[in-house]
């Protein structure tokens, strides 16, 4: 059992504790990304042309890298593309393909073989054999080209059933064979090779494809195939071509040497050898570090960490520092964004795109990585999508999670992941953990609030492996953030403002649960608040909580049950009275969550980028589709000029802007299933003589309620508005 200790105000979760920082043998081998690498391998490389051949050395092979880059890769590309698409439409996938891609095509296939060729002859080296067809010839016809995709056709069988049985008796007849006979050999052997495969990479093509039309099926599986030869040809012909195998060449003759030396000889070596063999080695342990499961096991020994931080550590909030006090009873549920702005700030507030700022947010995440792989798969089993899921995200390290490519395989389903197995992903992973939350009695990671948004379910007999859900819970709360996929999980504005280190208010309790505010602390808020509360409950108020369906009362503080509520410590009982209401039932689940959450997207990145706790709710639950008429339909309003400009402002916002009006106006990002027909209370609108035209509309959240000043044109109703619903910090006044 892991300890556990009693909550602590002086607690500091595990914000930064170097969650991206590898092991000190692993921070070695991963603080040099493998681009660096290969640009200090090829440096050295041209230092050795250099020492051993001079200039001349290194003018040729970059000229033959030159010839390399513009007709093998470019040029050769193209080729290889035209053929691929021509034979794709003889073979019935024609009708996929635009007439004027088809036409393109063919007129590619036609012009660049001669291209090619042309490119070939006047470069002055071919990578197959000499030139030696005159300049018009090769420019009407590509007779070079042609030469030698003949040789890679006939000459692998000349070698395998002629050359090679004479080199196995040792005949005097064997043929030496020129690199360029020896490149034919061994683009063609890849060729037929692949042509031998064609069949089986047909059938393993109709495996995955079988839920399509037959014909279509049939048409794709073909292409496929067709480029599956072509590809596998061509790239042969890449990792063959001269600059490439120059530079191969020099590395295995390090690695050679370096052989010889672990040997007991001492082969002779230049500087520059000596600081590839460094690389080489380097490179080798890196893979060796990588391939051996060790960061797995870092990864592990990580969130184990952090779990016993989250049993040790339980989660407190943090409240507002006027948190409680009676000065502050009614007013302090409005927001205060009804300020009086300077004459010069009648303008619109020049916001960044929220969506702007989260994709920010992913390559800012990434900035403070050591490494961040190109891809990153994960396989689940859909029929226990939050076993699997969770125990994948428990594994996974920040750097795998912030990859490049996430992809999701589901076991025993085909598929291949173009972005929309992933989105289901997401999809059916929230709605597997929000599955029961609205039954007391259940088993799901989620229950339901008095305000019927989600909170984490109170873990029953501290069953550590549910906790470390809870851990992968956060971290997949996190990725919903950094990958842009919403989801229907609705999380409370409170909750939200604990992911964000943003102090709770009295408003968030009573949007929480408005009769408990009622009953319980509206009372306390008065004159003589405490004798009226105990007039009301017939017995002292001491320092004990107040149940809940989940939580049976119990100390606010040591000594609870016998420490007496005064007029002068009532503050202090409203905060802790509150706070245990709100968190007090799921405060290491909660802990649990804010470290997973941390270990994917740090606190530190969402306050560089002034993430609010309505932005985050939004990046979480997503924008709903807002329809301006179905507002106005169940709404109470007036019919006064203000109530009409208002509503047609309303039509005029993108949904974006209606989003945040729908959360500053009831602090909900996402509606109820039915829409607003079953927002409860309904939601209004108001005109108020009190202030003028100069304040900004404010917001009864309790109540659904917006609350517009004299305003004295729709231009100036749209601009307070916008800057209403704009704010970054509304505060509360």
């Amino acid at each position: 059992m892991l300890p556990f200790t009693a909550p602590s105000s002086e607690s500091t979760p595990l914000v930064d504790r170097g969650a991206d920082r590898p092991l000190l043998c692993g921070q070695c081998l991963l603080c040099v990304s493998d681009r660096f690498l290969l640009l200090i391998l090829l440096t050295l490389f041209i230092i050795n042309l250099v020492q051993t051949g001079g200039t001349k050395a290194v003018s040729a092979w970059l000229i033959s890298l030159f010839i390399f880059i513009v007709a093998d890769l470019c040029l050769g590309f193209l080729c290889l593309a035209s053929v691929i698409l021509f034979f794709g439409c003889l073979t019935g996938f024609i009708y996929m393909i635009p007439d004027n891609c088809l036409f393109c095509c063919c007129g590619l296939f036609v012009v660049l073989m001669p291209a090619y060729s042309l490119v070939l002859l006047l470069g002055a080296i071919s990578f197959f054999h000499a030139l030696e067809t005159k300049v018009v010839l090769s420019v009407l016809v590509p007779v070079e080209l042609l030469r030698a995709i003949g040789g890679c056709i006939w000459r692998p069988w000349w070698w395998l059933l002629y050359n090679f049985p004479l080199v196995l008796t040792g005949s005097e007849k064997a043929a030496s064979l020129e690199w360029f006979e020896c490149r034919q050999i061994i683009i063609g052997s890849v060729f037929w090779l692949s042509v031998m495969t064609f069949g089986f990479v047909m059938n393993f093509l109709e495996q995955i494809l079988s839920d399509m039309e037959a014909s279509r099926r049939r048409a794709l599986v073909r292409v496929l195939t067709y480029m599956y030869v072509s590809w596998m040809t061509y790239c042969s012909a890449i990792l063959t071509s001269e600059p490439l195998v120059n530079f191969v060449s020099f590395l295995w003759r390090v690695a050679r040497r370096m052989g010889m030396l672990m040997l007991g000889e001492r082969p002779t070596m230049r500087i520059e050898e000596w600081a590839v063999a460094f690389v080489l080695v380097w490179i080798v342990a890196r893979l060796l570090w990588l391939g051996s499961g060790l960061d797995q096991l870092q990864v592990r020994w990580k969130m184990e960490e952090r779990l016993r931080f989250a049993m040790n550590n339980p989660f407190v909030a943090q409240l507002e520092h006027d948190f409680g006090e009676a000065n502050l009873s009614s007013q302090a549920l409005v927001r205060s964004v009804s300020r009086l702005l300077p004459a010069e700030g009648g303008a619109r507030m020049n916001v960044d795109s929220l969506k702007e700022r989260q994709k920010m947010l992913l390559d800012a995440r990434r900035q403070v990585l050591w490494e961040v792989p190109s891809s990153f798969s994960m396989q689940v089993n859909r029929d226990s999508i939050v076993e699997t899921s969770c125990r994948n995200l428990f594994k996974a390290s920040a750097m795998k999670l912030c990859s490049g490519r996430l992809s999701i395989m589901y076991l025993g389903e085909a598929g291949i992941d173009a972005g929309g197995v992933l989105r289901d992903w997401f999809d059916s992973l929230a709605r597997a953990l929000a599955d029961g939350a609205e039954d007391l009695a259940g088993s799901s990671f989620f229950t339901l609030a008095p305000d019927q948004t989600l909170v984490p379910r109170p873990v029953k007999d501290d069953d550590e492996e549910k906790f470390r859900v809870f851990l992968s819970i956060g971290k997949f709360i996190a990725l919903i953030v950094l990958r842009e996929k919403p989801v229907p999980l609705s999380f409370s504005l409170a909750v939200c403002k604990c992911f964000l280190k943003v102090p709770v208010g009295m408003s968030d309790v009573h949007r929480l649960d408005p009769d408990f505010y009622r009953v319980r602390i509206e009372p306390l808020l008065g004159v003589n608040g405490v004798s009226a509360m105990e007039e009301l409950c017939g017995e002292p108020l001491t320092f004990m909580s107040a149940a809940t369906d989940i939580c049976p009362s119990k100390e606010l503080c040591p000594g609870g049950a016998e420490k007496l509520v005064t007029e002068e410590n009532k503050t202090e009982y409203i905060r802790l009275l509150c706070e245990e209401y709100a968190f007090g039932s799921f405060r290491r689940e909660m802990q649990c969550m804010q470290e997973g959450f941390y270990e994917v997207l740090p606190l530190c990145v969402l306050e560089a980028l002034a993430i609010t706790p309505p932005e985050l709710s939004i990046m979480i639950s997503g924008i709903a589709e807002i329809d301006a008429n179905d507002w106005h339909t169940h709404s109470d309003s007036g019919d006064t000029p203000i109530h009409t400009w208002f509503w047609e402002i309303v039509a005029e916002l993108d949904n974006e802007d209606r989003c945040r009006l729908l959360h500053f106006s009831t602090g909900l990002s996402r509606l109820p299933p039915r829409g607003f027909i079953d927002l409860k209370p309904r939601f209004s609108v108001s005109v108020t003589c009190s202030g003028t035209a100069e304040h900004l509309p404010h917001a009864h959240t309790c109540t659904n309620q917006v609350v517009l000043h004299s305003y004295t044109s729709k231009e100036q109703l749209s601009e307070k508005l916008l800057q209403a619903i704009q704010a970054k910090d509304f505060g509360f006044s």
